[in-house]
């Protein structure tokens, strides 16, 4: 189609245009993504107390918020994506980021085009509380994990545009960065990787293979309502199958229930995930209360994961 000199910001806007309805499908990919993740996963932890959990992590609707977010969420969650995890180096790669996608602009329009959907659809998620960006300090918390590709695509390519240069100190300054950012990478990752010190969040995990190697056939097993995703996700991984129950949202019921099942002659342990402060308390009250004198008790709310072992006396129970 031939140039219009007379308006050319027209033209540009039309351009842009037949290229997001050419490729619709590339763009659009990132909410069908986002989409299937949703059903399959993100809805079954849509509760009260999850976004009570997340509040501060997701965007605020009142612009006198955000320095206070900038702060405590934003430059805390992506120090983490640093190899150096310094807010110092976040401002560096955001920066980079921002070059990076100016010259993606200039450069690579199609991938700019992507990087810049994908960005609308996690801060729309964001700004309706669909989903949060993360917590201070997690890396891979939600809208975090899923954004980390388009920082990282949009710094590789502002080190490769410098790269590009016909400045021959402009290459030399890209190399120095690329290779100061490779050695941080090896000597900040390399000791938690290879001795595995950081993966301390899969305490369900644990608790599940506990279950499986130590209970008896006439044990019963207790889940809350939000621990059933995990559950499956780490019974599937060590292809186990573990009857349950679900805990009763009536307090004295599930009371009543436990009573009846330790003096069958059974067994109890309860898995909980997700949980709120309330739950957790309340159902620790009743197993103090009702099982202290009269059972083996364990009770474990190591790493956000709450794990209770009701056990009679005679039970040889094994260490968790």
């Amino acid at each position: 189609m031939p140039d219009n000199p007379q308006n050319p910001q027209r033209f540009r806007l039309k351009a842009a245009f037949q290229y997001c309805l050419k490729n619709f499908f590339y763009l659009a990919l990132p909410l069908i993504v986002f989409i299937i993740y949703y059903f399959l996963y993100i809805r079954f932890q849509s509760s009260d107390y999850f976004y009570r959990f997340f509040q501060e992590g997701f965007l605020p609707h009142n612009i006198k918020e955000y320095p206070k977010f900038i702060k405590e969420v934003w430059l805390g969650v992506y120090q983490s994506y640093t190899p150096f995890l310094t807010t110092n180096a976040v401002r560096f790669y955001a920066l980079a980021c921002i070059f990076g996608l100016f010259a993606l602009y200039k450069q690579r329009r199609d991938i700019f085009y992507i990087c810049v959907f994908s960005l609308f659809i996690d801060i729309a998620l964001s700004w309706f509380r669909i989903y949060p960006f993360g917590r201070n300090e997690f890396i891979g918390g939600r809208l975090s994990l899923f954004m980390s590709v388009i920082f990282y695509i949009s710094i590789c390519y502002f080190l490769y545009a410098l790269h590009l240069s016909k400045k021959f100190y402009i290459r030399i300054i890209a190399n120095l960065l690329l290779a100061t950012i490779t050695i941080a990478a090896f000597v900040a990752y390399k000791k938690p990787i290879i001795k595995h010190q950081f993966f301390t969040y899969q305490q369900m995990h644990v608790h599940i293979t506990n279950i499986a190697n130590n209970a008896s056939a006439r044990d019963v097993v207790f889940l809350s309502e939000l621990t059933k995703p995990a559950f499956f996700y780490y019974s599937y991984l060590e292809n186990i199958k573990i009857p349950h129950k679900i805990i009763n949202d009536d307090l004295k019921l599930l009371e009543s229930e436990l009573i009846q099942i330790f003096d069958s002659g059974a067994n109890i342990w309860i898995l909980a995930s997700h949980y709120s402060f309330e739950l957790k308390e309340e159902i620790m009250i009743i197993a103090r209360r009702v099982f202290e004198n009269k059972a083996d008790l364990t009770i474990s709310t190591k790493d956000g994961a709450m794990f209770i072992k009701i056990a009679h006396k005679k039970y040889d129970s094994a260490p968790t």
